[in-house]
């Protein structure tokens, strides 16, 4: 194995105390020009797109005169930063080059340093993508010849978490220029998805992730206002710095994390390079993993790569690649961060020379720190470049690995750092599953595979907590793709099919579509795209695959980037596009199903990026042995697109059932038999849910009253309890589903009426008769205050890898404390609004006083993930809940309801004939009258 250093500007020297030198090709225009000579500190930011261009760094210093400039560094693409050498936040650097003076080249210059495809969404009519960048960053510009610093000099190096550590943060919610936050982007929503510690917040995913190890604290603040007089990321930060510099909240926090309105910077996510400053997209506020990944450059992590550079963000295993589904990092990462280290060191030698192999026992790295493999170039345990082995299970913080393609997989990677300080990519070389053998190639991270005459079986098994390999030599006489196993490995040698695979059947393209594609769902083989933005789509279908509808799941992509990608074992089999407008882009739905026959190959392949120009007009398609899996959003609207395919393995006319595959314990396997059941009694009283095929546990809250709340039970409501009179206390009855801390809200308080009705009326005043919660989010948690619980507040949240239906509501009938005290919403649906009959204007019973009815506002939930991958499904209730038989099952017994009414009931009458005069306008003389036969009452009642 040998290393080979990439012919293109990556010319740095990257070992800590090293120099640092970089100079632009000699045939760049900058060489020709008067040029400077400048001793700067440099500010260095990673933009995150994720879209179809290069990461870019965004790189300024301040002049002599105090000016911000902006540097770009010729011929890298637009500070491509896999051109450039290996910059820090806050370093000192020697650069030689000039200041580009004509606006029209400084303007293109700045469009380059731009994703263009999420530029696009930023353009006004007639406006061209140079034009517009000038317009929003208002820097001067310096073109760069050459660039030389000390790797070691001082800057930002960022904390290195070897031990555990307390970081704390402050988080501002910043409305630039007239320019607001969305609604939701509240501080109750954002302290949530930051620095609780429920299920998917940020601070539970960095603990997990960290096992234990570090942890978030800090504040949220604002929105204030601001404008900076430019709209870029660091002008930005000294805006919000020049507002917060007195805050002894800002001045004390390491970590400073702002966010902006999604029209303003063009980016997703930006962390800078070392240092503690990082700036977030409001949409995607509710994603823990854009907070490890930014956090991540603020600790000097890289991006996870695939085989080549400009692969960046391809290893989707790790938090470092593309955005946004929940990962932890990688072994590498892992082990930057203190979290993960070796066990073994080998070198390359060692195993060439091994008579028969070096068998290893690989632990797995979500549950066991001491995980990683390192093979040396040579016996001398040489700084140079090597290749880790990892086992990447589906146990410890590996669990969100369930259902992709990561899964129980040997991860063999490349990596060019010398100590855990270096910001190198990490680059995935293979993934490989159990009874495979594959051929060990190195990469030279621009075009080439290298061979290193390395070879790795792995041991078939079924543990997810570890794994066997052997580690030998290549034969002279293996097939390059089909090698022998390693002697005594266990693995079975892979064969080459002489018959000719089936020929797949593919449907004619259909029409185009702006919502949904006409006729039944079938496995989809090819994707088209046309008008602005992709607002019109068509498909074509393999009709040789037929599929089960009782596993359908479903993914969303709501902003600019994101993917949207089936589990294991499932394909995509239908599109659609919601909220669709002409040029107005949509949330791309994507529904997926699992193959009754067959089987998927269990390694994905992501198809070019399409059209490849925005606005056009261009299919894409899988291979021809192929299916869709998954759609990965690119650019602005998710106006350009890549595929995710898959190998599709026939297997005959044989029903397979999906209960191993999907790791389901209940419900239809496909094929007309049965995967177990649930028991609705018991201890852990639960339900199968048929499209997931999980036991889904049933439970009760604590009460909730004017005195107290119940505990917060971070579970998704399908139900409400009444007891006391005028139901003055409330009970949620739960299922076994978490509620999504990242996308937490209130509603607002609701009650009989607006204001406050009587004179002793206390706590909070009521505004509305209805609490709706907001688009996509659930009750999970009811609190009281006011006499008899008179005024009622829900907290609102997304149930964990499920979406909420945005369609109009199922209402329920009207209920109260009187048998059986409880009301439920339909199967497969949950709470997602209460509301309050409005008090009778005059009465002197019955009147609906204090909210005493109530109606349910119930909508569908339809799950992301299926079986053992659902990982919001919980296996055990919290402490705060009571298991509780579901819904279709009796409940109890409110015999004490019907002698409590009997008062009530006498002068019913007299209050359904009284005089009609706008209650809000009572006197206090017909106050005085009434309040005594009340107060007789409320003490019989009593």
């Amino acid at each position: 194995m040998r290393r080979v250093i990439a012919i293109s500007l990556l010319a740095a020297l990257q070992a800590w105390g090293e120099l640092v030198t970089w100079t632009a090709p000699q045939t760049e225009p900058v060489h020709r020009r008067l040029q400077q000579t400048l001793t700067v500190q440099l500010n260095v930011l990673k933009k995150d797109t994720f879209g179809t261009a290069p990461p870019k760094l965004d790189v300024s210093f301040r002049d002599a005169s105090g000016r911000l400039v902006q540097a770009s560094f010729s011929g890298s693409e637009g500070n491509a930063g896999r051109k450039l050498p290996n910059l820090r936040h806050g370093m000192s650097a020697t650069i030689v080059g000039s200041e580009q003076s004509d606006t029209t080249q400084a303007n293109a210059l700045k469009a380059q340093m731009e994703d263009t495809g999420l530029l696009s969404g930023r353009l006004a009519r007639g406006q061209t993508l140079e034009t517009t960048a000038g317009n929003l960053d208002k820097r001067p510009v310096f073109e760069v010849a050459s660039f030389t610093a000390e790797s070691g000099t001082s800057g930002s190096n960022g904390r290195r978490m070897n031990a555990p550590a307390e970081n704390k943060a402050i988080v501002v919610l910043f409305q630039p220029c007239g320019n607001t936050l969305q609604a939701s982007v509240t501080q109750d929503r954002v302290r949530s998805a930051l620095f609780s510690n429920n299920d998917n917040s940020f601070n539970q995913a960095l603990s997990e992730c960290s096992r234990g190890g570090s942890q978030f604290t800090g504040e949220v603040v604002g929105p204030i206002d601001g404008c900076p007089s430019s709209e870029d990321y660091f002008t930005t930060y000294e805006a919000i710095h020049a507002l917060m510099t007195k805050d002894t909240r800002w001045q004390e926090a390491r970590y400073k994390m702002m966010v902006l309105p999604s029209n303003w910077g063009g980016s997703i996510g930006v962390g800078t390079v070392g240092g503690g400053l990082t700036w977030y997209d409001e949409r995607y506020v509710s994603d823990p993993v854009m907070y490890l990944h930014e956090v991540g450059h603020n600790w000097r992590l890289h991006h996870a790569n695939g085989p080549y550079a400009y692969q960046e963000y391809q290893d989707t295993s790790s938090s470092m690649g593309y955005c946004c589904d929940m990962r932890c990092y990688n072994f590498l990462h892992s082990w930057q961060l203190g979290f993960s280290s070796y066990f073994r060191e080998l070198s390359h030698s060692e195993i060439l020379n091994s008579a028969t192999g070096i068998s290893l026992t690989i632990p797995a790295l979500g549950s066991t720190a001491q995980s990683g493999v390192k093979i040396l170039s040579d016996n001398s345990r040489s700084t140079d470049a090597y290749i880790v082995l990892s086992f990447r299970g589906t146990t410890g913080y590996d669990r969100h690995l369930i259902g992709t393609q990561y899964a129980n997989k040997v991860q063999v990677s490349h990596w060019d750092g010398d100590n855990t300080q270096d910001a190198q990519p990490t680059h995935l070389l293979h993934t490989v599953a159990r009874d495979q053998t594959i051929l060990i190639s190195d990469t030279d991270r621009v075009s080439s595979r290298l061979p290193t005459q390395l070879k790795m079986t792995v041991k078939s098994g079924s543990s997810s907590s570890s794994v066997d390999v052997l580690l030998c030599a290549k034969l002279l006489s293996d097939d390059e793709n089909a090698p022998t196993p390693c002697s005594g490995g266990g693995a079975t040698a892979p064969t080459t099919s002489t018959s000719t695979p089936p020929t797949s059947v593919l449907s004619e393209w259909s029409s185009y579509f702006e919502s949904s594609p006409a006729g039944s769902s079938a496995p989809v083989a090819a994707l088209g795209c046309k008008g602005q933005f992709c607002s019109s789509m068509r498909l074509r279908y393999r009709t040789d695959i037929s599929f089960s509808t009782a596993t359908g799941t479903r993914q969303e992509v709501a902003g600019d980037i994101g993917s949207a990608i089936c589990q294991s074992s499932q394909v995509v089999t239908k599109v659609t596009c919601v909220n669709s407008g002409s040029g107005s882009g949509c949330t791309l739905v994507v529904e997926c199903n699992s193959p009754t026959t067959g089987r998927l190959s269990g390694y994905q392949t992501e198809m070019s990026f399409f059209p490849g120009s925005l606005h056009a007009t261009e299919d894409s398609s899988c291979p021809a042995s192929a299916v869709l899996v998954g759609v990965r959003c690119a650019s602005a609207q998710c106006g350009q697109k890549f595929l995710i395919c898959e190998e599709y393995i026939a297997g005959g006319s044989t029903c397979v059932p999906h209960c191993s595959s999907l790791g389901w314990n209940c419900g239809d396997d496909g094929c007309g038999g049965s995967c177990g059941t649930c028991s609705s009694t018991g201890t852990q009283p639960s339900f199968c849910h048929a499209n997931v095929g999980r036991c889904v546990q049933t439970g009760v809250s604590k009460w909730s009253s004017s005195s107290s709340n119940m505990s917060e039970p971070n579970l998704v409501a399908s139900g409400m309890g009444c007891d006391g009179r005028y139901c003055e206390s409330v009970q949620l009855y739960l299922l076994g589903i978490s509620a999504d801390a990242s996308n937490f809200q209130r509603s607002s308080w609701i009650s009989d009426n607006s204001g406050a009705r009587y004179p002793w009326n206390s706590g909070e005043s009521a505004k509305d008769q209805i609490a709706d919660c907001p688009a996509g989010t659930a009750i999970s948690f009811a609190e009281c205050s006011g006499k008899y619980c008179d005024n009622l507040r829900f907290h609102c949240a997304k149930p964990l890898q499920w979406t909420v239906s945005t369609d109009e509501p199922h209402v329920t009938e009207w209920f109260s404390e009187e048998s059986p005290g409880r009301m439920d919403c339909p199967q497969g649906t949950v709470v997602t609004g209460v509301e309050c009959q409005a008090v009778k204007t005059f009465c002197l019973t019955k009147c609906g006083d204090y909210c005493d009815n109530k109606r349910l506002r119930c909508r569908p939930i339809y799950p992301e993930r299926t079986g053992a991958a659902i990982l919001g499904v919980r296996t055990n209730l919290t402490s705060s809940v009571a298991p509780s038989p579901p819904a279709s099952t009796s409940w109890w017994q409110d015999s004490w309801n019907t002698t409590k009414n009997v008062f009530s009931d006498l002068i019913s009458k007299a209050g359904e004939t009284a005089s009609a005069v706008d209650g809000a306008q009572q006197s206090s003389l017909w106050w005085a009258a009434v309040f005594p036969l009340g107060w007789v009452m409320h003490n019989v009642n009593q």
